[in-house]
């Protein structure tokens, strides 16, 4: 019988830290007893199977003894691991215990903090109230926006009025803080007027400080959504190759409300292109008296809160042609940089304003049709332009 064969399909799995003979040492120690005591039951018995069985029962299962022997010699090597294993095991739950209850110290003492910030601003307030003057007061802005009631933040504010002196108006300003306050004062009790801008709004008004007082104004802004707008200018066939450039006010023709409280919205400037581009900002243009279109960034649209319009036509240019710098004709007043101003062209060439729209999330056009008077003043400033330059070059 082939004892090592029945005996090495008995060990459990390869283990990296298992000596490199251990199996084959358990295997031959093995092997050379079971064989030794075959041919001891062999000289007492001719017939084989009755010698194993007596072997088989005298020794036990060979592969069992098997597994008792690489477990006797790798006992020590197993139990070392899993005594590292459990240490791991129980380190790293102290570890997330103890990340876990720092977290809960950091939660604990964050709202201890706010707590005591909170009681402390209470306790400053009190003593500025108390502190305060009799003859003196302060006061206190609070703004909100419209849509969501969140306090806004970087707003400036302006004041204006006798502060300090009788007859000595003084002007003074100051920014909103994250919870939407300013404050300002103390100053002298009476009347002042104060100012409020945002990006696309602005409000004027008057109020009252009273004497040992503290005044707080509560103020709400104006929210509105917004619509694409493209502008052109219907040229005739004889003006479209001039280079054109159109410089037209749109005003806001309806009455901005919140809160019962009035809000203006300054005009705006729209420098209009011959193809249609427009430019916002018609100050990149201005440079030492001239208007000049070379590397400005032009877009297809520009965007504006969704309301009524009057548009209202401010100057034409022949700024397109980089090679000179005609400078422009006046729809409004007296044309100048021509060259000439012997043209007594009338105050106004719009006999009226014009109304346009645009409409909240749509893209909205403005088509601008100058009245043939118009038309027919700009031919004539046109003409004077390119006589004037045909004589410099001659010169």
């Amino acid at each position: 019988m082939d004892w090592p064969d029945s005996i090495g399909d008995a060990f459990p799995s390869q283990r990296v830290d298992e000596p490199k003979s251990l199996r084959e040492d358990i295997v031959d120690e093995l092997s050379d007893h079971l064989a030794t005591a075959m041919q001891r039951e062999l000289r007492t018995t001719e017939d084989e199977n009755v010698a194993r069985r007596n072997v088989l029962a005298r020794f036990g299962d060979p592969a069992k003894l098997a597994r008792q022997l690489w477990w006797a010699a790798m006992k020590e090597i197993v139990m070392r691991d899993r005594i590292v294993l459990a240490v791991f095991s129980v380190l790293a739950l102290a570890c997330l215990a103890t990340a876990a209850f720092a977290m809960l110290m950091v939660r604990e003492g964050r709202e201890v903090n706010a707590a005591i910030l909170a009681k402390l601003e209470t306790v400053v307030q009190a003593e500025e109230k108390r502190a305060l003057p009799a003859d003196w007061a302060k006061l206190r802005f609070r703004v909100t926006d419209q849509r969501e009631g969140k306090p806004v933040k970087g707003l400036k504010i302006t004041v204006t009025g006798e502060t300090y002196n009788v007859g000595k108006q003084k002007k003074f300003y100051t920014h909103t803080d994250k919870q939407g306050n300013a404050v300002f004062g103390p100053y002298r009790p009476g009347s002042y007027k104060y100012n409020i801008s945002t990006e696309r709004f602005r409000r004027t008004d008057t109020f009252v400080l009273y004497p040992g007082r503290e005044r707080e104004i509560s103020i709400v802004t104006p929210v509105e959504d917004d619509g694409k707008l493209s502008v052109s200018v219907d040229w005739p066939a004889d003006l479209k190759d001039k280079g054109l450039v159109g410089f037209f006010t749109a005003s806001r023709t309806d009455k901005i409300t919140v809160k019962r409280k009035t809000w203006s919205a300054p005009s705006k400037t729209l420098v209009v292109t011959s193809d249609g581009r427009i430019l916002e900002d018609k100050t990149k243009l201005y440079l030492k008296g001239a208007w000049d279109m070379k590397d400005v960034q032009l877009a297809e649209h520009i965007v504006l809160p969704a309301a009524s319009y009057r548009v209202d036509g401010l100057k034409i240019s022949i700024t397109e042609d980089h090679s000179d710098r005609p400078g422009f004709m006046s729809l409004t007043g007296y044309p100048w940089g021509t060259g000439s101003r012997s043209f007594n062209y009338p105050k106004r060439v719009l006999p009226s304003a014009m109304p346009y729209d645009v409409e909240a999330d749509r893209e909205n056009h403005w088509r601008i049709e100058l009245p043939e008077k118009t038309l027919e003043l700009i031919r004539k400033w046109v003409a004077d332009v390119e006589h004037h330059r045909e004589v410099r070059k001659q010169s």
